[in-house]
């Protein structure tokens, strides 16, 4: 299916690129202990830049736990749907799935807004557009999109063929 396809590597992608906000926010961890506590003189920019690389880092994280539906779930209902056949499963996860879409598309659209409304805002230290820290949420829903529109495609042949994969 070309969807998984293209789904697969933009999962990829979002992996390098997370592994790269992940050692940009350590380095500027790092950066500002050894120059607070050692040199006495912290570096005013490396605590923004961290802050704002790990929105990045975790919204783009999250895009790929929604992929593989190892978001927040309730326990109660997963092994009460154990006990129950593989269609009502399926349904279950349709849903829920067409119910993701919906806010996903929400937070595209308002994320979008924001980035808008914020970009001739400047951060302080870093002097970059503050719309760039809520274009994190606009691009990340964009994949969670995709990768939802892939779920449902999914679970919409796994109905059809009455449960199988």
């Amino acid at each position: 299916m070309l969807i998984t396809k293209l789904s697969n590597f933009l999962e990829n992608v979002i992996e390098s690129i997370s592994v790269f906000f992940y050692m940009i926010f350590f380095i500027a961890i790092f950066v500002q202990v050894v120059s607070r506590y050692i040199f006495n003189s912290p570096v005013v920019w490396s605590e923004e830049l961290a802050r704002y690389i790990n929105i990045w880092f975790v919204f783009f994280s999250s895009s790929i736990l929604l992929k593989h539906g190892k978001h927040l779930s309730v326990d109660l209902i997963d092994k009460y749907l154990e006990k129950m056949s593989v269609k009502v499963r399926v349904i279950h996860s349709l849903i829920l799935n067409i119910i993701i879409l919906f806010l996903v598309s929400s937070l595209i659209y308002g994320s979008f807004e924001l980035v808008i409304e914020t970009w001739s805002i400047e951060l302080v230290t870093l002097k970059m557009p503050r719309g760039l820290i809520f274009l994190s949420l606009t691009i990340s829903g964009c994949f969670m999109f995709i990768f939802t529109l892939e779920n449902i495609l999914k679970d919409i042949i796994k109905f059809m063929r009455g449960g199988d994969n």
